[in-house]
């Protein structure tokens, strides 16, 4: 529960948002550990059939609590709060994502049935109680978008990383990103967004970014784009990546209407060095990097896909 200044151990209650945040934030990095903690945590959910987490698990020693926090649950002795919603999906979404949508879904049938409209619901009854509303009862549906669906806004591209559940699979979603309205398909193994002019699609975790300066692929989590596209026509390019690794790259490529050139930009490879451009297996010409391990080259975009391989 809480360390004294002289380093003592206090309380063996189980708070739930400081060990969800502990795994969440990557505190807690042994995966044994956490899983320890997580299979803890639903094991007492069921048993008591809980709709989402409450703060703690177990009782407050005596003279840690106030005196009308007990008898246990009452309060912050153990009632349940909504506000680690989003930290509870994140250590579950990585981890079990089912468990993690079966609390969301828990969340928004308690909407329905009384519009989240209270600071705190009891442990015995689940009934809510307290009429200042807290904020963080949304938190749930917050995870749900970050984690699950794993959509989240960065300041230079927007970052896709799905934990999804069987159940949502192949789901397909607007997010309004920056005055641009994206299309996001989360098919497992290939996922997408596009808006109008660009599709970007790949099996993993990746980034993205599109405006007048054309289309950047970040890489799973790097905050610095490895493939830069730029189409010169009116219609949609779409780019799915096939393998990126190091001195190795691979994608295909298709247009519609009348895009006609487009622009590569490979970031990330061998300083001043000479690679082999294909396009479906045949060799297009030599291209070479610069000094700061950057080249460009033009390829005139097909209707069909191309597979483009350096």
């Amino acid at each position: 529960h809480w360390l004294d200044k002289d380093g003592s151990v206090h309380g063996n209650n189980f708070v739930v948002p400081v060990n969800l945040m502990a795994i969440a934030y990557g505190i807690c990095d042994d995966a044994k550990r956490s899983s320890l903690i997580l299979d803890k945590l639903e094991n007492q959910m069921q048993k008591e059939n809980l709709f989402i987490w409450p703060l703690c698990l177990y009782s407050y020693n005596s003279g840690e609590g106030k005196e009308w926090q007990f008898p246990f649950p009452v309060y912050e002795n153990g009632d349940i709060f909504l506000s680690w919603g989003a930290v509870g999906v994140q250590a579950y979404a990585n981890y079990k994502p089912d468990i993690a949508l079966k609390y969301i879904e828990n969340v928004l049938a308690r909407h329905k049935e009384d519009g989240l409209a209270f600071q705190r619901y009891g442990r015995q009854k689940q009934d809510g109680k307290g009429d200042d509303i807290l904020a963080g009862n949304f938190l749930a549906i917050a995870g749900l978008y970050q984690s699950i669906y794993g959509i989240n806004p960065l300041y230079n591209r927007l970052y896709l990383n799905p934990h999804l559940p069987k159940k949502l699979k192949g789901t397909e979603l607007v997010y309004e990103f920056r005055g641009d309205k994206l299309n996001v398909a989360l098919t497992a193994g290939k996922y997408s967004i596009s808006n109008k002019k660009y599709k970007l699609t790949a099996a993993e975790n990746f980034g993205f970014s599109a405006g007048k300066d054309g289309l950047k692929y970040f890489k799973k989590a790097e905050d610095k784009p490895c493939l830069g596209v730029f189409a010169d026509g009116t219609g949609e390019l779409s780019v799915e990546i096939n393998k990126w690794e190091p001195g190795s790259y691979s994608w295909y490529s298709s247009s519609s209407g009348n895009s006609s050139n487009v622009k590569y930009t490979i970031r990330g490879m061998s300083n001043n060095s000479t690679y082999t451009l294909s396009v479906d297996g045949k060799v297009l010409k030599q291209i070479k990097s610069n000094s700061n391990g950057i080249a460009e080259f033009e390829i005139t975009a097909g209707k069909q896909n191309q597979l483009v391989e350096i």
